[in-house]
């Protein structure tokens, strides 16, 4: 075989580029062999000991290397110059040599022939460093090469040949390792090369890691050329960049010692960040027109310098409660102030207005100090400062110091001493290496203005070079092309000091003259009366603040222990009082936190001596304690020299202080980083509750008081709503939780609360961006800014610049989406910041965790690994598994189950049988919930002669008259809900009386106020997006949308739109600001938004399930005052005869055979015209109503209510044969899709303009490709034309600006391909073939550790290639009209087949039958042997939601481990791992075990054994998706019925009670039922009836015994009989969503709906009626003999219950139950005979 080198050289090209080449062509073909290199290379850092791997790190990482090496040697100045001399080339850590190859590379790339004398390559590795020595030989014979096999700190000077030959010293990606020692290797740099020496250094930046830096210092540079630090999407695409370029002559060999000493002494120098800002001051200008620069002024304000005679901010063990403080203390910069400042300024300065008992706590402004007063207090300056004290040492030259006491002291700009800042790093400003800039040096002033976001400022440059036009010009276009900000910095250039007229002319010209106005202005006034409070009121809580987090850095840094018994600390206050009021403040925040923690550590004696000024020594802000002007004599543990007036690097007052620390604070000329986050371990904490007897939470009082101090101090509520203890309790004792509580019950505060009190970053996953918005939007307005989200709607530099963000922990919060945790990108920055930042993570947040349950089987199976992926990728500090907090207003106990089951897929989320928290406080006194009966008029459609039918050609006309009486219904509703609100107001309960509306006028409801404000709001709920049941109209404008004909109707409303969670909409924005009072939207505004005054919501169509509706009402009432929830229901059932129906119809009549049904084929009829219709066709009332109970027996009655439920259902759930089609194709022969150029391109469009919506399509003929919307492919942003890139604006559908924009960004994109023609971009993918051998034939070439790689295409060739499909749907049409002798399909008589509206088998033969005017392909519906081949063609069609599900389904068998998504290729990559038939047998069993009862589980495990399948996986995977069908599907369904019957139910009640109670109590008790509890015990035993049927399978009559006797109050006393009932039929409702077949749970079904009375609700003595047949038929099934008495003991039952007014329940169940099932046991035993008999028939070809 041949190896490396030859194939090297063979090739004969001697470039990185070929060794790359050469190591490719090397590497294994199959993608499991890759992998398992790649994951060996642990993602860069491992060594290379062998061939393989060698050349998998080229393939991976080569390209990345290289592009930053080529950046690197383009930055050296003068490269020509330095290698025309002779120079030796040492290579540090140098790998396979690629920096020197690379090195050479370039050189020749420019036409340099360097005089290289030799190669020095130091390398641990023997296999890397002997293939670098050959590859560097094969460039030239005469390149000497030595090589060192060592680790750095095993290297000695006899290591080395001294020389005084210049040396270039590379160092690519190895200075971030920090696993050798510096200072020992400088020193060693020292003995060796006393020459003059070029470092190169280039690697990964890393926020939070200094090696670099503490590299250059402990090199002490003599000139610095280059340095250059550059995050993700900063620089090229995902990669970063550090590079420094300097120039050393080692003179003298320093002590090691001494060498540590100064990379000691570089950490002395550090930035940090706090600020408080106190209610009052807030509230006068966050209102006035100089708020945004206000803002700016305090964030500016927030940094400051710090220098200290000890290092500074980085400690690896910090204690956790100190973490938290620190954390805490800078949450926001600035944040709210502390409470104990709130009440101190209120009674001092008498600013503000102390909140009443039990109000939130806003301290309201007296408007004792004016805006403009605290405008010009955030412009700081010391009018005291002498010059005399300025800090000369910083100034170069004597030009400058005479600048400064020359030229600027006595003038009118004397106050710029203050404001210039001396020496600024030029780097600070622009990049270097620049075009224009060969080193990095310093300017002589620079000054940055802090208005906004945008960083300006003025440079002036003594005597320096004429760089000004660049640094200009180079700032401008940069700041222009990247951020659109006309911001940028003016540079002027002094070269005689002759008068004060340059000066101020430029003070008037400069473009932020305003700042030079007042900064001035304050330089001129008297520290003294009135300013010198307003001083006080602005800035000492922001002194207060630096000096509470510098405590706090003392005491992590261990300089100030708190193991002493004293501390001794001097604080000399240079201005503003803070020292007092800040130990005060962090006293009390210590001790809270160490009694939150459990903890007895407390703060030592604090002696505190304060040296303030003449000016403020009389402060009452001291506090009363003994103010000196003068530093006393003796010792101190810690001094803090505080000045919030003069900036950093300006000053050199005396300080004559005997301490052992020693903290310089200043305000910061500028911000020079970003704020870290402190991560620690977590602190587990005891716990805030207990149980009672009942399982009820208890409060302890003693730790709510002490959380309740950081509820009030962080979050300005005064208590606790009810729930929120229970679930910060558990979760903040580190333990998963999964927590429920009303909407509006403050679920979020839990986790918010949580994650500040525990040290570290949270990543928060939301369904919905505009949830990921609200969230953040609800932060920032607690003054919690450590928060981002990153959300689909970013265009790709924002999203790099809002993760980069979280990388370098400088937030809290993050949000996210689910589907970010599938990004390998995403991952690797997660596990980067660990590894290399040093940040760690707190939680993992799930808001709207029913999320997992309810979407993630449905279209975002994100969800379903979201578990795993979080544990997996987020580390904690201490090693422990991540505790993950999931949060719902909505889940029933069953979703909670689900949920729990789903987020331990995997086997690594520890949980405990308390992690599901839900307190009973889902009270919502202040919602109603009323049903409203809808009557629609079908009388325009009834046949004129035959007025039982109804002349529709398909259910769509049904629909348009049910939406005309909805629409005409709601019209209604607007106009009477300011009544019914007031009906609401006057008739309260004793319970609602707390959710009052005081003065509400139902006259001015929809009026605005006197700022144009609304103080009422509505949101109407649409089930679709678009058309007549949804929000907007259709993207063909033939349905009108909801929204639209509110508009032309109720004009007089102020309204919005909201179709979607990805990019919220203006109207968003507007209603949430009371700009509007109606938002029209879809369900997806349903979670999260957190508007306060919305008094009603409508739905147009009733939601899927309860918790559905109770998520979406509960965006009512959120400030605790009334507000109405209405649905708009209609009950009309109706029947399609399609021949099929009819078929069964006629069948299950027997000898009655109603023959005349076939008249009426495809006919419809409503449901109460039935009788009339069998009347006319002469049936006899028995006759009629047999044919009735057939009908609604087998499901042929529709409604169109829950047709549109069930087309989302049908659409979740698309058939357990389709699923299966689907995993034999991914496990035999995956049939991808081929991801082409376009493809890509596409996918970076999307990125890069933030816009999801563009989708790209080629016309070949023009050359061309015209950008179009995906969700309207009518509507247009572009279309570019490709020969010449030149775009054309002739058809949009959009903003010009906006169009203009997406097409330049498809130009760039394009630009940066050497071909981008038509055909071009129509070519697969390098490397990707569309037909991939299947799961099973991978797994044989699993490698050693059982571990396999396959790639599966979002969607396959089939959906893909329509037009193909529909070419094989038609020839098995046509096949099987031939074989069966019907009519085939006749388009052009029949009309279109349109496969693209068909959604399952049974839809495409009713297509057929009609497109062939063929009854008989519907008749013979049933025989599937006839349609085997159809089907099997008509399922193979696979698209993105039927991959999501099939990989989930291997996920849960173990077969797959892992997957990753490509959004580029759209494709996942899915980690397959090899196990034998008991491994996966162990899997099937834990799967099974998250439902039932070991025993149970064990029993379904069992019957896999007997499943039909090629081996034991296709059996497991067989066995599981009929499970899901049996389970989950049933269960979806079942939620729409309980809908049903909830809305009927609740409109016969109010209609028998005149109130809405009914419905309240039923959702209460279908949430909250204590029979559906786990653990549910009355007297000593247990009593769940979740535990019996779902822990242990339990469904025998024993079970409905056991709940009809325990609900007399005799035995269960905690309620009365009919309250013990109702708990009963909740608890069943929800057991039989888990369990439909379950027998014990239809019976007592059937016994609660007779026991609670059924009254006019034919649905629910249906529901009774077939649930009474089903389960004691299921009974009989298992037991032919004891059925009998059961069903004795049954009545006997009922007969007590029963009550008159039901007929139907006395008659068939009491009276005729045991009668009717006598029948049905016969009736089943014929239908077996019959069924037997037809199918001979067709055995033999006859056709019934």
């Amino acid at each position: 075989m041949p190896n490396f080198i030859d194939i090297f050289r063979r090739n004969g090209n001697i470039s990185f580029v070929g060794m790359r080449n050469a190591a490719l062509a090397l590497l294994p073909t199959d993608r499991t062999s890759r992998n398992k290199l790649y994951q060996d290379l642990e993602r860069g850092k491992g060594i290379l000991d062998d061939e393989d791997h060698l050349n998998m790190y080229l393939h991976s990482f080569g390209k990345m290397h290289k592009a930053k090496l080529e950046t690197t040697f383009s930055s050296i100045p003068d490269i020509s110059g330095i290698f025309s001399e002779e120079v030796e080339i040492y290579d540090w850590g140098c790998g396979q040599g690629t920096a020197s190859v690379c090195l050479l590379d370039f050189l020749h790339s420019k036409n340099i022939s360097p005089n290289i004398k030799h190669f020095c390559l130091v390398e641990p590795s023997t296999a890397a460093v002997e293939r670098a020595t050959q590859v560097i030989e094969s460039f030239s014979s005469e390149y000497s090469v030595k090589s060192i096999t060592k680790d750095f700190d095993s290297l000695s000077p006899e290591d080395f040949k001294k020389s005084n030959i210049r040396k270039v010293h590379l160092f690519s990606n190895i200075l971030d390792v920090e696993a050798f020692d510096l200072a020992r290797f400088i020193h060693l740099f020292q003995q060796l090369f006393g020459s003059d020496n070029y470092f190169v250094c280039v690697g990964p930046y890393y926020s939070n890691n200094r090696r670099v830096d503490e590299f250059v210092a402990a090199t002490s540079p003599d000139i610095m050329y280059a340095t250059m630090n550059k995050e993700r999407g900063t620089w090229q695409g995902d990669w970063t960049i550090s590079m420094r370029i300097f120039f050393k002559h080692f003179g003298h060999i320093e002590t090691v010692e001494n060498i540590r000493k100064r990379i000691e002494d570089s950490h002395k120098k550090e930035q940090f960040f706090a600020g408080f800002v106190l209610d009052a001051v807030a509230e006068e200008y966050s209102k006035s027109d100089k708020a945004d620069n206000a803002e700016g002024l305090y964030r500016s304000l927030s940094a400051f310098d710090v220098k200290s005679n000890i290092p500074l901010a980085y400690n690896s063990n910090t204690d956790s409660k100190l973490a938290v403080l620190a954390n805490i203390i800078s949450r926001g910069l600035p944040t709210k102030a502390p409470l104990l400042l709130e009440n101190t300024f209120a009674e001092l300065f008498h600013i503000s207005t102390k909140p009443k008992e039990g109000a939130i706590l806003d301290y309201k402004s007296n408007h004792k100090v004016l805006v403009q007063e605290i405008y010009e207090a955030l412009h700081i300056i010391d009018p005291r400062f002498n010059v005399d004290f300025y800090n000369g040492d910083m100034l170069d030259s004597s030009f400058e110091k005479d600048f400064i006491e020359k030229y600027l002291e006595g003038s009118q700009s004397e106050y710029l001493i203050q404001v210039f800042e001396p020496q600024r790093n030029l780097s600070s400003i622009v990049d270097i290496p620049d075009r224009k800039f060969s080193k990095d040096q310093r300017v002589d002033f620079a000054l940055e203005i802090p208005y906004g976001d945008a960083r300006t400022g003025f440079i002036l440059e003594m005597d320096g070079l004429r760089y000004h036009s660049n640094i200009f010009r180079r700032i401008n276009d940069e700041r222009r092309d990247r951020m659109a900000l006309n911001g940028g910095w003016d540079t002027y250039r002094i070269e005689q000091l002759k008068n004060m007229a340059f000066m101020q002319n430029w003070e008037n010209d400069a473009a932020s003259v305003d700042y030079l106005k007042i900064i001035k202005a304050n330089y001129n006034k008297t520290l003294s009366g009135n300013w010198l409070n307003t001083l006080q009121i602005v800035l000492a809580p922001m002194a207060i603040a630096r000096v509470e987090r510098m405590l706090v850095e003392a005491m992590m840094s261990g300089a100030l222990s708190l193991n002493s018994d004293v501390w001794n600390i001097a604080i000399v206050e240079r201005d503003v009082p803070c020292s007092a009021l800040a130990i005060k403040d962090l006293s009390e925040k210590y001790k809270y936190v160490c009694e939150l923690a459990g903890s007895s550590d407390k703060l030592p004696e604090i002696k505190l001596q304060i040296i303030s000024t003449e000016e403020f020594k009389q402060s009452p802000l001291h506090l009363g304690n003994r103010v000196v002007t003068q530093m006393p004599e003796g010792h101190f543990d810690l001094c803090l020299d505080i000045s919030m007036l003069l900036r950093d690097n300006i000053d050199a007052l005396p300080l004559n202080v005997d301490a052992d620390t020693v903290y310089l604070i200043r305000s910061s000329h500028y911000k020079k980083r970003e704020r870290t986050i402190c991560a620690a371990d977590n602190i587990q904490y005891p716990p805030l509750v207990t149980k009672d007897g009942t399982g009820s939470y208890v409060n302890i009082k003693k730790r709510e008081d002490v959380i309740t101090y950081f509820l009030r101090d962080i979050f300005r509520k005064p208590s606790f709503r009810p729930g929120q203890l229970p679930i910060l309790s558990h979760a903040l004792a580190d333990k998963t939780t999964i927590g429920l509580l009303p909407t509006g019950g403050g679920k979020s505060l839990t986790y918010q609360l949580s994650c500040i009190l525990q040290p570290g970053v949270s990543i928060i996953v939301d369904p919905l961006v505009s949830l990921m918005v609200d969230q953040v939007r609800g932060l920032r307005e607690a003054r919690i800014d450590a928060c981002e989200c990153v959300n689909s709607g970013m265009d790709a530099k924002e999203k790099a610049k809002k993760l980069n963000l979280l990388q370098n922990g400088s937030v809290l919060f993050m949000f996210l989406s689910p589907e970010r945790f599938m990004m390998e990108n995403f991952r690797s920055s997660l596990l980067t910041m660990t590894e290399k930042n040093h940040v760690y993570f707190s939680y993992g947040i799930i808001d709207e965790v029913h999320c997992v349950s309810e979407w993630g089987h449905d279209f975002r199976t994100s969800y379903l690994h979201l578990g795993r992926n979080m544990i997996n990728f987020m580390k904690t500090k201490s090693g422990r598994p991540l505790s993950i907090i999931g949060l719902t207003a909505t889940a029933s106990f069953d979703v909670l189950a689900d949920v729990e089951r789903e987020l331990t897929l995997g086997g690594n989320l520890t949980i405990d049988s308390e992690t599901i928290v839900r307190p009973e406080s889902d009270s919502r006194p202040e919602l109603t919930y009323r049903i409203i009966e809808v009557f629609s008029n079908f009388d325009e459609l009834r046949e004129p002669n035959e007025q039982f039918l109804l002349k529709a050609k398909s259910d769509w006309e049904l629909k348009d008259v049910v939406a005309t009486a909805k629409k005409n219904k709601m019209y209604e509703l607007l106009h009477e809900i300011p009544s019914d609100i007031v009906q609401v107001n006057q008739h309260e309960t004793e319970k609602s009386r707390v959710a009052h509306i005081e003065d509400f006028s139902a006259d001015d409801f929809y009026s605005t106020d006197s700022e144009q404000h609304y103080n009422n709001a509505g949101i109407i709920f649409c089930p679709h997006a678009h058309g007549t049941f949804g929000v907007e109209d259709n993207v063909w404008g033939t349905r009108t949308g909801i929204s639209t004909e509110l508009q032309e109707h109720e004009q007089d409303l102020s309204m919005g739109t909201f179709v979607g969670g990805d990019k919220p909409s203006g109207d968003m924005k507007s209603f949430n600001e009371n700009d509007q009072n109606l938002m029209v939207a879809t369900k997806a505004f349903g979670m999260g938004i957190d508007k306060p005054n919305i008094r009603y919501t409508i739905h147009i169509n009733h939601p899927s399930s309860i918790e559905s509706y109770v998520q979406e009402a509960g965006r009512g009432g959120r400030d605790k005052k009334h507000a109405i929830s209405y649905v708009l229901y209609d009950p009309t059932e109706f029947i399609e005869f399609t021949i099929d129906k009819i078929n069964d119809i006629r069948y299950l009549m027997g000898e009655e055979d109603p023959t005349w049904l076939e008249w009426y084929v495809n006919k419809f009829v409503l449901a109460d015209d039935i009788p009339a219709l069998c009347k006319y066709n002469n049936c006899t009332k028995e006759q009629t109503d047999k044919i009735l109970d057939i009908i609604r027996k087998q499901g042929f009655l529709e409604n169109i209510d829950k047709d549109i439920n069930l087309w989302f259902h049908n659409n979740s759930f698309r058939g357990l044969y389709k699923e299966k089609v689907i995993l034999d194709e991914l496990t035999n022969r995956i049939i991808n899709a081929k991801p082409t150029l376009l493809t890509e391109i596409q996918a970076k469009l999307r990125d890069e303009a933030g816009n999801e919506d563009v989708c790209l399509k080629i016309d070949t003929k023009k050359n061309a490709v015209k950008i179009i919307s995906e969700e309207d492919n009518n509507r247009q942003y572009g279309y570019i034309f490709l020969d010449t890139l030149h775009p054309t604006y002739k058809f949009l559908g959009f903003d010009n600006t906006l169009c203009s924009y997406i097409s330049d960004c498809l130009i760039q994109i394009l630009q940066s391909y050497e071909d981008y023609s038509a055909k071009a971009l129509m070519r697969p993918l390098e490397g990707e073939d569309n037909i991939t051998e299947g799961i099973y034939k991978a797994m044989e070439h699993a490698d050693e550790d059982g571990n396999a790689s396959v790639v599966v295409s979002w969607e396959n060739n089939v959906q893909q290639d329509p037009e193909g499909f529909e070419a094989s749907i038609k020839n098995e049409i046509l096949a099987i009209a031939g074989e069966q002798g019907w009519q085939n399909i006749n388009e052009d008589r029949y009309g279109k087949l349109n496969l693209k509206k068909i959604g399952d088998l049974n839809e495409l033969i009713a297509k057929i039958a009609r497109c062939s005017g063929d009854t008989r392909w519907l008749r013979n519906h049933a025989n599937e042997s006839i349609y085997k081949r159809l089907r099997m063609a008509f399922c193979k069609k696979r698209d993105k939601d039927d991959t999501d599900k099939a990989i989930y389904r291997m996920c849960c068998i173990g077969l797959v481990d892992d997957v990753t998504i490509d959004y580029r290729s759209q494709t996942y990559e899915l980690k397959i791992h090899k196990r034998t038939d008991e491994e996966f047998k162990q899997y099937m069993l834990d799967f099974f075990c998250k439902y039932y009862s070991l025993e149970q589980a064990q029993k379904k495990v069992d019957e896999i054994d007997r499943q039909p399948g090629r081996n034991y996986l296709d059996r497991c995977l067989g066995y599981l998706t009929a499970f899901v069908y049996e389970y989950l599907e049933k269960k979806r369904y079942r939620a729409i019925e309980d809908m049903c019957i909830a809305c009927e139910d609740s409109i016969i009640e109010r209609q028998a009670n005149g109130n809405d109670e009914w419905l309240k109590e039923f959702i209460h008790l279908y949430f909250n039922s204590k029979y559906a509890r786990t653990g549910y015990e009355v007297n000593g035993k247990p009593y769940s009836l979740k535990d019996d049927t779902d822990i242990e399978g339990k469904d025998g009559f024993d079970v409905v015994k056991k709940y009809i006797e325990i609900i007399d109050p005799v035995n269960d006393n905690s309620g009365s009989e009919v309250d013990n009932v109702k708990h009963l039929y909740g608890a069943t409702l929800l057991c039989l969503r888990a369990h439909p077949d379950n027998a014990a749970l239809q019976l007592l079904l059937a016994y609660c709906i007779t026991f609670l009375g059924a009254g006019n609700n034919q649905k629910l003595k249906n529901n009774a009626y077939n649930n009474y047949i089903e389960g004691f038929m299921t009974l009989y099934n298992r037991d032919n003999k004891q059925v009998w008495s059961d069903i004795d003991t049954f009545t006997s039952y009922l007969k007590t219950k029963v009550r008159k007014e039901d007929k139907f329940i006395k008659q068939n169940l009491v009276d005729d139950g045991k009668k009717t099932i006598t029948l049905f046991v016969h009736e089943d035993k014929l239908n077996e005979i019959t069924k037997k008999y037809l199918k001979l028939l067709y055995q033999n070809g006859i056709r019934y």
